[in-house]
């Protein structure tokens, strides 16, 4: 049996790592936060593979069943919208301060409260991934199955975990359609006001100016094209209305109070998933930018390495003028890291010693196989044939610009994971294959919206996959195959 579970990749930074490792520690008794207890973050440089052992996976699913009552998902949901709203005013009151008249001893209790917020918030988030949510699936299509044959469950229970409103990625495109249809140019004002809202947009773009530049360009564009957007958002909302149509016609053909509950779990999950994402996504790039700039010039250190490589006690511990990494230990990260909890303590390795770690503990994860085909998750049922284009989440601004022009109307995307600003992208493409997510993730929302066949959490397509090769999306059965 494996010891491992791949859980989700990517370019994330390493005080979000060493903030996850927090989760699994604070929030065990959460569904989905609990995974974080046996996690592990393998990587270099940025780039980022996290796993989880069977054992968690097990308990995980296990935990899940708290999610089959009523009661206690209500108070799951409102709890986590209370953490969202305390996350908000506390950005809203922060970015009132004046940064670089705040002693080191105030800035460390500004960081302080904001790593305890994420740590609450991801905790809910993580309620949304895949894992927790495997036995609701389950029991969903077990439901149908007594009413429907078995090529019309798939189709229907893709219908019932839609969400019955738009989430806010959604509500992003919306929001900046209000903007080009009413300004004749896009102010900084609008600009900082727009990512107010949301940040997320944001994520891992760490340059402010180059970021304003990208909207402006997207904002002269899109007003060009600003009667195709308008058509783009009609057809969404004709889209949504048909959904919950559908599903109160299939909601009071079967009446089960049950697959009432659990089609709401999933819808609610998806909504709130976006909601959370803020709270992290966006945070050192936008919401607190200032602020990490700030931090950045006090400990004598380069911005972007600092808000890549070091962990939020080592960033405390450089402002209160304690020892802060060397060059050395900066290096070493870039080459190799493994970090994770055991024994109910976290822990954490760099370099050669993480690599001889990884090594000793997990030699699968350097066994190399040849793959024909990948499987993962059906997110939007359709099959599809054509070229793969990579696109990678950390992909600036400006260069998603250029591949959004570049890209063909039948390609096949494949990403780590899809953001809002790949909306154009995702648009054009013949279907979207990610290595991670679940039912309730982006690229699976967005992709329903679309119609796109779509193919979630195959773990390692973009690894596997190269721009140009052939491939064909089997999005019923989840499988992609490798062509040429």
């Amino acid at each position: 049996m494996k010891k491992l579970r791949y859980f989700w990749g990517g370019d994330i930074s390493m005080i979000i790592a060493s903030i996850c490792t927090r989760v699994g520690l604070e929030y065990s008794s959460l569904p989905g936060a609990n995974t974080y207890l046996g996690v592990i973050f393998w990587g270099k440089e940025r780039n980022t593979n996290t796993y989880m052992t069977q054992r968690v996976y097990q308990e995980t699913k296990k935990l899940s069943k708290k999610f089959f009552t009523k009661k206690y998902t209500e108070k799951y949901f409102q709890q986590a919208e209370n953490v969202q709203k305390k996350f908000n005013y506390f950005i809203k009151q922060t970015r009132k301060l004046n940064f670089k008249k705040l002693s080191n001893q105030e800035i460390i209790n500004i960081l302080t409260k904001l790593w305890q917020l994420e740590v609450k918030s991801i905790a809910f988030y993580s309620g949304s991934q895949e894992e927790p949510l495997i036995l609701a699936e389950e029991k969903i299509k077990k439901i149908l199955a007594t009413k429907f044959s078995s090529p019309e469950i798939l189709p229907i229970f893709e219908i019932l975990i839609n969400p019955r409103e738009f989430d806010e990625a959604q509500k992003q495109e919306f929001a900046w359609f209000k903007l080009i249809n009413r300004k004749n140019k896009l102010s900084r004002k609008d600009f900082i006001n727009h990512g107010l809202k949301y940040p997320f947009v944001f994520w891992n773009n760490y340059d402010l100016e180059k970021s304003f530049k990208y909207f402006k360009n997207k904002f002269k564009k899109d007003k060009q094209e600003k009667l195709e957007f308008k058509k783009h958002l009609i057809k969404l909302k004709k889209k949504k209305n048909q959904v919950i149509k559908e599903q109160n016609k299939i909601l009071n053909k079967i009446n089960n109070k049950e697959l009432c509950h659990l089609s709401w779990l999933f819808q609610k999950s998806g909504i709130l998933r976006m909601r959370l994402k803020h709270t992290w996504a966006g945070v050192e790039e936008f919401l607190l930018y200032d602020l990490f700039q700030e931090v950045a010039k006090r400990i004598k250190e380069d911005y972007f390495t600092m808000v890549s490589y070091y962990q939020p006690t080592e960033i405390i511990n450089a402002l209160a003028d304690k020892d802060k990494l060397t060059k050395k230990e900066i290096i070493n990260r870039k080459k190799a890291f493994y970090l994770g909890v055991k024994n109910n303590k976290a822990f954490f390795y760099s370099g050669q010693q993480a690599i001889n770690q990884v090594k000793k503990k997990y030699p699968e994860l350097f066994v190399k196989k040849k793959i024909t085909q990948l499987i993962g998750t059906p997110a939007c049922l359709g099959k599809a044939r054509g070229e793969v284009a990579v696109i990678n989440v950390s992909e600036s601004l400006s260069n998603l610009a250029l591949r959004a022009k570049q890209f063909k109307a039948n390609q096949i995307l494949v990403t780590e994971m899809t953001q809002p600003n790949m909306v154009p992208l995702m648009k054009k493409a013949a279907a979207i294959v990610t290595n991670e997510g679940g039912l309730t993730s982006h690229a699976a929302v967005i992709s329903r919206e679309f119609g796109i066949p779509c193919i979630v959490g195959t773990k390692c397509a973009t690894q596997v996959l190269k721009d140009g090769d052939l491939v064909e999306v089997d999005a019923n059965k989840g499988v992609v195959k490798i062509l040429k």
